[in-house]
């Protein structure tokens, strides 16, 4: 019984090696076809409320991200060796107000309830970054490279003032920058480092754009469990690095605080970061 179980075993083993081996340089055969591609042309699906202008600058960090790595954009009706496409739906939220009859003299008499004006003061963001091949099919999962970007903003609990009453004048720009976990910029420099190496992820770090900056700083920590929270930053850059925190504790001597994340547990003292444990 025993030998029929080492051989079965065996056996086995064979017929697995060269499937592991073949899924061990998948992705490298697959991305040696996007280097090779010189010229690239970006596609772009947008699909949101009916009079809104999300202003997302989708093909501008497409275009300078995709160039930096040695692409050159083409016309959108021109030949090209690869397809950008950039699917995105906006979704506007609305929050119901009313005014607190026990907060007359409030500046913050404004709160959210079941009755009341609805305005939307928040929004979601979802997307697609697909790059296909010339020649190759989009649903093709062997040729081409695909991930999913997301965001989205909360409505504050009071407010001063009312807000837009239309959908189209949602806040989808914030929602697109608000997580930059999964935002767009970070899932495009995900991509990028993949398929044509850190360099280019390492390179944003030092970008103009201060949320270019922190969505490097997630997409090395996603490709390469680099940290990006370290020890002696303030906790303001915690906080917007990372979002607002899940939790936050304070030891018993008052002397620290903890910020709890899904991810991250982040210890503060005097307003500074002394220690980060990841979960």
């Amino acid at each position: 019984m025993v030998l029929q179980t080492k051989t079965a075993l065996v056996v086995l083993s064979l017929f697995l090696l060269p499937l592991t081996i073949q899924g061990q340089d998948f992705d490298e055969r697959r991305f040696e076809r996007f280097r090779a591609a010189t010229t690239v042309r970006i596609a772009v699906t947008q699909k949101l409320p009916e009079g809104a202008n999300m202003n997302l600058p989708l093909v501008a960090l497409a275009e300078e991200f995709l160039s930096a790595a040695g692409l050159k954009v083409v016309n959108r009706e021109g030949p090209s060796d690869l397809t950008f496409t950039i699917t995105v739906v906006g979704t506007a939220i609305g929050t119901r107000y009313y005014k607190a009859p026990l907060l007359p003299d409030s500046p913050y008499s404004l709160t959210r309830g079941t009755t009341g004006t609805v305005f939307y003061l928040s929004a979601e963001i979802d997307g697609k970054i697909l790059l296909v091949p010339t020649g190759e099919s989009q649903w093709s999962t062997i040729a081409t490279y695909s991930t999913a970007f997301s965001g989205s903003t909360d409505a504050p609990p009071m407010r001063t003032s009312g807000g837009p009453t239309n959908p189209a004048d949602a806040p989808f720009l914030d929602a697109f920058w608000y997580e930059c976990s999964n935002a767009f910029p970070t899932q495009l420099l995900m991509m990028i480092g993949k398929v044509y190496g850190r360099k280019h992820v390492d390179a944003a770090l030092h970008h103009s754009n201060e949320r270019i900056r922190d969505c490097a700083k997630w997409a090395l920590f996603k490709l390469y469990n680099e940290e990006m929270i370290v020890p002696g930053m303030e906790e303001k850059e915690v906080v917007r690095i990372l979002g607002k925190p899940q939790a936050i504790v304070t030891t018993a001597d008052r002397k620290k605080t903890i910020l709890q994340y899904k991810g991250h547990v982040v210890e503060i003292e005097q307003g500074k970061v002394t220690a980060v444990k990841i979960r």
